[in-house]
């Protein structure tokens, strides 16, 4: 049995996806290496994707993890959070085309402002025009507290 460790929250929803589309639902994203996986296609216009989920009943949290695969990717996808205090999202990672799925770990240090009604807001961006012969599966993705 595939388990979500303790110290991790996992996305409740995904509540926004703009141009491209996707295969499966957030629960794909919610147990690591379960086999279910997110895909993304990009879209041929500009984004190639925005893709946002959102984690509820978050108190505090101290980085971000997921695991991904993009793949034949030529353009960058951001790895960004919405920050409340300033009312726009904030870039933590940029991601290239990968070599098979890949864990990644963000040190967020001072996640309050990310916190707003118990709620976070994390995004996957394409921002470029996408190729839609291009994809981007998510295998994972949980706050750490």
């Amino acid at each position: 049995m595939k388990m979500i460790p303790e110290n991790h929250t996992v996305a409740n929803e995904i509540i926004l996806m703009v141009a491209g589309s996707f295969t499966g639902d957030v629960t794909d994203t919610q147990v690591l290496n379960d086999g279910n996986l997110l895909e993304i296609q990009e879209s041929g216009g500009t984004p190639g994707f925005d893709l946002h989920l959102r984690f509820d009943n978050v108190i505090r949290f101290k980085g971000l993890v997921f695991k991904a695969l993009y793949n034949p990717g030529t353009h960058h996808i951001e790895i960004h959070l919405f920050n409340y205090d300033t009312g726009v999202s904030d870039e933590w990672m940029t991601i290239q085309q990968t070599e098979g799925m890949n864990y990644r770990f963000i040190d967020i240090p001072d996640s309050e402002k990310y916190i707003k009604n118990s709620s976070v807001v994390f995004g996957f961006d394409h921002v470029p025009g996408g190729i839609a012969s291009h994809r981007f599966f998510i295998d994972y993705v949980a706050l750490v507290r």
